[in-house]
C-alpha cells in the first residue's frame, strides 16, 4: 500500500466555541514530502478549506503520513 501525507487542520467554531474538531484535505494527485507539506500547507489551507470554514478559526495545521486512503480524519473540506 503506497503511503500518501495528507494536511490535517484542527479548527474550532466561532459560533460554538467549544465545538472542535479535525479536518482533513483531500489528498492531492502529486504526492508531497513531509518538508513540502509543512512548507506548502498553510497556503493550500488558505486557498481550499478556509473559504467554506469563516466560520471556524484554526488551532493547529499538521501533516500525517498515511498508508493508503483507508485511516482519516473528518473528510469536510
Amino acid at each position: 500500500m503506497q503511503e500518501i501525507i495528507v494536511i490535517i487542520v484542527s479548527a474550532c467554531s466561532l459560533l460554538q466555541s467549544s465545538q472542535c474538531k479535525d479536518f482533513e484535505l483531500p489528498p492531492f494527485v502529486e504526492q508531497m514530502s513531509a518538508i513540502q507539506c509543512l512548507m506548502n500547507s498553510q497556503p493550500m489551507v488558505a486557498k481550499i478549506w478556509w473559504p467554506k470554514h469563516q466560520n471556524w478559526t484554526i488551532k493547529r495545521i499538521t501533516c500525517q503520513e498515511r498508508k493508503g486512503l483507508g485511516e482519516s480524519a473528518e473528510k469536510d473540506i
